[in-house]
């Protein structure tokens, strides 16, 4: 009869116990780890803790957006403030600088040759003093820069103007845009060999209280019968507007919004083109000629918007140019907003109208009424 060998019990050097036969000599060790059974059940509760995780990350990242673009709209603001304090007429930068001589009558509302736009004087105060030099606004016309841009040499020139300075990292279109091309006018499109695109700029200066496609009145001493509205700070081309000017208040003024590339309302998507940096387009389209402003994203829209007699954010319409003239943005609900005073808000596309039209009034003037 066979003997069934012993097995002795040792505490191994850590204090663990270890089985060591008598017949083969070997300890043996308990099993340690995790067993298969084990590691899926850790491995379906991290699943479900990131499933649950998720939309607060979402959240997070969307309100961190919106910060960031807070902060950069509030920086173009102090901006302006701070090139109006340095003026010796303690003004605002006009919407737009342009030789007089390209400029129409308020009712055909062209403007022949691109212009500077109210943007590429507050340069200096955004430390970006190199781009301002090398752009030299007081001494080049928009329509010289062009031509060197796209000419031979003008390499410098397009990295300025291709570096986006005004934008939105909410914002999820182009960095270049390609719809709010700049001539020269022997393209005939943006994607002709020749054509120049800037950087897509979403911060646009506060303009009319109305229909944004027009220059209303643009010389009230050369037309003096046409009546100017009561418009927002950047009111008008060649025309900028002193702090005085604003009677209802820094405060209750806004000076900056937002526009998108694109924006939902309802069931339907809208292209707003969101706008260019630094510079404006005419209104003369090569093989279409004298356009309203906003056609295709031509004219002061082009780093101005409008309210729209009060409806001016994320709203639905079927004029096809009115969001390329309005305010936009990606962030759930409104868009960001600058005042006159520096400060910044989140402003719901639900707004009272009125309360909209009162706030990008400079004035206590009443506004036109629509026709």
């Amino acid at each position: 009869m066979k003997s069934i060998p012993k097995r002795t019990t040792r505490m191994s050097p850590t204090g663990s116990r270890s089985t060591v036969s008598h017949r083969t000599g070997v300890a043996r060790c308990p099993r340690l780890g995790f067993s298969k059974v084990d590691l899926l059940a850790v491995i379906a509760m991290l699943g479900l803790i990131l499933l649950l995780a998720l939309p607060s990350l979402n959240l997070l990242r969307i309100n961190s957006r919106r910060t960031t673009c807070l902060n950069n709209l509030r920086i173009t603001a102090l901006a302006v403030m701070s090139y109006q304090a340095d003026s010796a007429v303690a003004h605002l930068p006009a919407m737009a600088q342009v030789p007089a001589e390209f400029v129409g009558t308020p009712n055909e509302c062209d403007v022949t040759v691109p212009s500077w736009s109210w943007q590429v004087y507050i340069l200096p105060y955004m430390e970006a003093d190199d781009a301002f030099e090398l752009l030299q606004p007081h001494s080049n016309t928009a329509a010289e820069m062009v031509d060197q841009a796209v000419g031979s040499g003008g390499e410098s020139l397009l990295k300025v103007l291709q570096q986006p300075l005004f934008a939105c990292p909410g914002d999820q279109g182009p960095l270049l845009n390609e719809t709010r091309w700049l001539g020269p006018d022997q393209a005939q499109s943006a994607d002709d060999a020749g054509g120049l695109k800037v950087a897509r700029g979403n911060y646009v200066g506060v303009n009319t209280v109305g229909a944004a496609t027009s220059f209303v009145n643009v010389d009230p001493l050369k037309y003096p019968n046409i009546p100017t509205p009561n418009a927002g700070v950047f009111e008008a081309i060649n025309q900028p507007v002193n702090w005085s000017a604003i009677t209802d208040g820094r405060s209750n003024t806004f000076m900056i919004g937002e526009r998108s590339w694109k924006y939902k309302a309802g069931d339907q998507v809208y292209e707003s083109a969101a706008a260019n940096q630094l510079v404006n387009r005419n209104t003369i389209v090569p093989g279409v000629g004298n356009v309203p402003c906003g056609y295709f994203g031509v004219g002061n829209s082009d780093t101005c918007a409008s309210s729209n007699f009060g409806k001016g954010i994320n709203f639905p319409h079927t004029d096809p140019l009115q969001s390329r003239c309005t305010y936009s943005s990606l962030h759930p609900g409104g868009a960001n907003f600058a005042y006159c005073d520096g400060s910044t808000q989140f402003v719901t596309e639900t707004i009272d109208p009125i309360t909209m039209m009162n706030l990008t009034e400079k004035s206590d003037v009443d506004a036109p009424v629509a026709k």
